[in-house]
């Protein structure tokens, strides 16, 4: 059984493995190496090996590599039983696309062979939720070649999104955030002024109607929400201003690395925009509601989450001491939050300002950066937004540009991985099916559907086949509750409640199960 006793030793295992892999490639395909080129790269699972040869790598072409590689481990001392060849792929060197294409194979190495089992278990347990999968068999978003990375929702779908903006409106209101909706299209002028024709142009969709009508599709929602701010005077004791946004966004993707609703080029994000004086006081107690908000929201999915600063990067605009102001404010926030429990990402902030990135723990354990706070210092002063101070002068605001769930998108096909497409009641796109024995039951299951349907429950019949058959439909669409209406329950007027999971039904009247139906759901459960 192989056992690596410490994280060095762990990467001196897979480096040697690496180098087995090496020698393995160049014997088994002698003949196809077409140059010297060869890369090497440890993750956090195992390593990716890079070859110049003169054909791509196949599927196929892993077992006869595998297999030479524990022939060659029998004379190394080295275990065979702590890694496995997970797949190929294509990878440019050094990312450019100018040059040739070199063939990566994937490599799951562990400390011990059962750190692999888990692993490859954990790979298997997500190919079953994988949201693409999912997301189709249960109706919920499909793509079209015509639009790629732009999801099509579909009626159970967009009844899921929908909800999540709808609860994302109520406590926003309740936030006294006001919500505002600006032009998908500016003219390029707008993006100059903004910083981001010159530094962000590249992930833009561009539109050029003449040689003098240039326009940009975009890409966020922050230029327009300073625009916004420029329509009237504002005092200090109108601030914080708090502009929220859900506008449809677009940013332009390589193809290769679109992937699913995790990775698309149309989308929304439930944006705001935060004006605040410039006092240290007024910036950290704004952030300590929005962090109180992060964390409403990410308890009501069961998600953990840490956070990372992501500092100026090489490409910034502004002078240094702002930056300095700006990353200093931020650790301050975090410091009075979480104390030390925080990362550093250095240079991977905006290049308008440094920001706080969210990272969610999955119920796979797999970590995704959502949520994003970022303080900015430069886009309010290139647009010269002003408001008044308590001493009658004209001072510049400091924004907080900020998300929760990040792209609605990608948090949708997070949510539909970590729950296994199980949506919790008051969140499932159809939180109730009624389950008519035959035919002589359907009256009766129409009276309840429409009875519930008026207390806003999202509810269907299912009156296709046997009753163990719509069971069985009820179980595989994983709908939190099913009512089972037969003779029994036709003639005492009482409902058979079945809960998602459960073999074991309650029986009720209609009106017990109407209230605790809106109990779950207003403690969003």
């Amino acid at each position: 059984m192989c056992q690596v006793e410490s994280k060095k030793s762990e990467n001196e295992f897979r480096e040697a493995l690496a180098e087995i892999l090496a020698l393995s490639v160049k014997r088994i395909f002698a003949s196809e190496l077409s140059g010297p080129r060869e890369r090497r790269d440890l993750s956090e699972h195992g390593f990716s090996c890079d070859f110049e040869l003169s054909r791509p790598l196949v599927p196929e072409d892993l077992p006869p590599i595998e297999l030479e590689m524990k022939r060659q481990l029998k004379s190394s001392g080295i275990p065979d039983d702590c890694f496995k060849l997970m797949n190929v792929a294509g990878a440019y060197w050094n990312g450019d696309e100018n040059e040739n294409m070199l063939q990566r194979i994937y490599v799951a190495a562990f400390s011990s062979s059962e750190d692999l089992k888990l692993y490859l278990d954990g790979i298997e347990e997500a190919e079953k939720r994988d949201h693409r999968k999912l997301g189709r068999d249960m109706k919920l978003f499909f793509f079209h070649e015509t639009a790629p990375g732009m999801p099509y929702w579909m009626p159970k779908g967009f009844a899921l999104l929908n909800r999540l903006i709808s609860w994302w409106r109520e406590v926003h209101e309740r936030e006294d955030y006001q919500e505002i909706s600006s032009p998908i299209i500016n003219a390029k002028k707008l993006w100059e002024i903004s910083g981001h024709w010159d530094h962000y142009r590249d992930d833009m969709f561009i539109m050029k109607m003449s040689d003098d009508e240039v326009y940009g599709v975009k890409p966020m929602n922050c230029p327009n929400a300073m625009i916004m701010f420029n329509q009237g005077l504002h005092s200090y004791r109108d601030l914080p201003l708090r502009l929220s946004d859900c506008d449809v966004l677009h940013r332009h993707e390589r193809s290769g690395a679109l992937h699913g609703l995790l990775r698309v080029q149309k989308f929304q994000q439930d944006d705001a925009h935060i004006f605040v004086e410039d006092q240290s006081s007024a910036i950290e107690s704004e952030f300590a509601r929005i962090l109180d908000l992060v964390d409403e929201f990410y308890s009501v999915f069961g998600l953990s989450y840490r956070f990372r600063i992501a500092t100026r990067p090489k490409d910034s605009i502004g002078d240094d001491q702002l930056w300095e102001r700006a990353e200093g404010a931020l650790h301050s926030v975090l410091q009075q939050r979480v104390g030390d429990n925080y990362e550093i990402a250095q240079g991977d902030g905006a290049f308008y300002g440094p920001k706080i990135d969210i990272v969610i723990k999955d119920a796979l354990g797999r970590d995704w950066q959502m949520g994003t706070l970022q303080l900015d210092y430069q886009l309010p002063r290139r647009f010269d937004c002003r408001y008044v101070d308590a001493k009658g002068q004209k001072e510049c605001p400091v924004v907080i540009h900020r998300v929760i769930y990040g792209s609605m998108e990608r948090f949708i096909g997070i949510l539909i991985e970590h729950c296994g497409g199980a949506f919790p009641l008051w969140l499932a796109p159809e939180q109730l099916r009624i389950l008519p024995v035959s035919d002589k039951h359907k009256a009766r299951a129409e009276e309840i559907r429409q009875d519930l349907k008026r207390s806003g429950i999202r509810v269907a019949i299912d009156d296709d086949g046997s009753l163990g058959k719509k069971v069985k439909g009820f179980r595989i669409d994983k709908i939190p509750l099913g009512l089972v209406i037969g003779d029994q329950e036709v003639e005492s007027g009482l409902v058979s409640v079945r809960e998602r999971g459960s073999k074991e039904s309650v029986v009720m009247n209609l009106s017990d199960l109407k209230k605790f139906l809106k109990n779950r759901i207003e403690a969003k459960r």
